[in-house]
């Protein structure tokens, strides 16, 4: 792909020539049908955005996850996992991107255990399936902070990215069920009753009543896969936890329904630890 540069720092893709065809290899990233790309420079995620890089057609096809290793299996799961349930509550959503998130989850976490520690023809379809309408929900709402505090803990302690976001997923949805006015994003479209009607809709399709059996609905899946849960016990030292949130992405953080404050931040990575 050419680029065109025009001002120092940013370059504009001149437009494809050829038709875009990818197969992904793992189910979980949701790369092949997003217009997204990353990159690490100096331990610092970059991120890259344009219409340009989404797919003409992206070719799914489960065989080529079969040898996947059991660790990555897992990661890539979880990934999606996290994926469709921020692209839900996302304030950039649409009725789209949530019936997207809605056939996701169908998929993945009836799925999820069996393709991890018993993978099958069945359950690996099932993976592929759900791990691409994550990516369709993404390409349209993106991600939020799980995904935003997940980066300086794969790049500094090497924590495989879906394990990373899980760590601190379980503990955003309290947060959201506790929206009032002065935490609710401030958007024209954005209420705190519609951010609690979206939360009971997200918790009808986990099959769960609140935010506390949400963290112990993902807490559970974590155990049966064998994904340590409490970020201390994975080399992150709390005194660390300040780098962690210093390295967030402000511009990211407005994609969440709620405002989340440095002191938040730091509990939320606390509660990681601890719980």
């Amino acid at each position: 792909m050419l680029v065109q540069r025009h001002d120092p720092g940013k370059v504009a893709p001149s437009p494809r020539r050829i038709r875009l065809i990818l197969i992904p290899t793992t189910a979980g990233t949701g790369a092949d049908v997003t217009h997204f790309a990353v990159v690490y420079i100096d331990r610092v995620k970059y991120s890259l955005a344009h219409p340009s890089m989404g797919p003409d057609y992206a070719l799914l096809v489960p065989e080529l996850t079969y040898t996947l290793p059991k660790a990555v299996n897992t990661t890539s799961g979880c990934d999606a996992i996290v994926q469709a349930i921020e692209a839900f509550w996302s304030v950039n959503a649409t009725p789209e991107s949530r019936q997207y998130s809605k056939q996701a989850l169908t998929y993945l976490l009836s799925q999820f255990v069996e393709a991890v520690h018993r993978p099958a023809e069945e359950n690996r379809r099932a993976m592929m399936l759900g791990a691409c309408y994550a990516g369709m929900a993404i390409n349209i709402a993106k991600t939020t902070w799980a995904h935003v505090a997940s980066y300086w803990l794969t790049a500094n302690k090497n924590i495989s990215h879906g394990h990373a976001v899980m760590l601190t997923l379980p503990y955003l949805f309290s947060l959201i069920d506790e929206a009032n006015e002065l935490t609710v994003q401030k958007t024209a479209a954005l209420t705190v009753g519609l951010v609690r009607k979206q939360m009971s809709t997200l918790y009808h399709m986990l099959g769960v009543s609140d935010g506390r059996e949400d963290r112990d609905l993902l807490h559970r899946i974590m155990g049966d896969c064998g994904l340590e849960r409490h970020i201390d016990r994975l080399d992150v030292n709390p005194s660390e936890f300040e780098d962690i949130v210093d390295a967030v992405n402000p511009e990211r953080m407005k994609n969440m329904p709620i405002t989340i404050s440095r002191e938040t931040a730091l509990n939320i990575l606390h509660q990681a630890a601890r719980t």
